[in-house]
């Protein structure tokens, strides 16, 4: 028990070290939110899922900041990703806009603005209602933008990103958004079945990678093809040039 004890103490410390603020022990406030900040469509939707449920079951009010996504949206992973978003969605999670990432130098609002609007739309087509715009760690650079993206939604910021909730049914730190209450949207859910034969409709580059993991393999087998018959071939080798060098020596035996 003194080792428990002792090992916790340890962990509590660490944290506190690093400047994170721990709430073990105690429920959210009212207007303080768990953070699922990148949420990424092509990540693992079981991993998704496993968290979800688990902040769900212990009755922690989250957010989830899913991050653009520019192509592939009719794949069998989007699906799955957007069913698991959808089922977070009726479960009280509150999705918000991830602050798209910014590739080119001095970017315009409006810029902005038009790669979230396209997000919201193609969003809301799976039965995801967005309700506003999140800006992490990385956006604070964009703040200057704020205002001219609350034209088009409510923007939330971690604004102390050093302020993490420690959930440890998830043995995880996530980051604590306080602000005002969200408003909640459900939605029912269902899980949509993903035909086998889906045709993905790769592009030129999907193709050539496609066609070249294709050939590796088939240069990994011939490969080892080769090196099969090489080793065969010199253990027969060695095989003969024994039995030829024994000979020699009965033979000069003899003589």
């Amino acid at each position: 028990m003194t080792f428990k004890f002792a090992a916790g103490f340890a962990v509590f410390c660490l944290l506190m070290a690093h400047g994170i603020t721990v709430f073990a022990e105690q429920k959210l406030g009212t207007n303080e939110y768990v953070v699922l900040e990148e949420v990424y469509a092509f990540s693992s939707p079981e991993k998704l899922l496993q968290k979800v449920d688990t902040l769900v079951q212990d009755e922690f009010p989250f957010v989830m900041g899913v991050m653009p996504v520019y192509q592939h949206t009719d794949y069998p992973a989007m699906t799955e990703f957007t069913e698991v978003v959808r089922y977070a969605q009726s479960k009280g999670a509150r999705i918000l806009l991830h602050f798209p990432i910014v590739q080119k130098e001095n970017a315009e609002p409006q810029e902005i603005i038009a790669i979230l609007k396209k997000q919201q739309s193609m969003y809301e087509e799976f039965g995801i209602y967005p309700r506003g715009i999140l800006m992490g760690e990385d956006e604070q650079e964009y703040s200057w933008m704020t205002e001219e993206l609350e034209d088009f939604l409510p923007v939330f910021k971690l604004e102390n990103p050093g302020v993490e909730y420690y959930v440890r049914s998830l043995k995880e730190t996530l980051p604590l958004l306080r602000t005002e209450e969200l408003p909640e949207i459900a939605y029912s859910y269902k899980a949509k079945e993903i035909p086998d034969d889906f045709d993905f409709q790769r592009g030129i580059l999907q193709d050539f990678s496609f066609d070249l993991a294709q050939q590796n393999r088939v240069l990994i087998g011939v490969g080892i093809v080769g090196i099969v018959v090489f080793t065969g071939m010199i253990a027969f080798a060695r095989k003969r040039n024994k039995k030829d060098f024994f000979r020699k020596d009965e033979k000069d035996e003899r003589d």
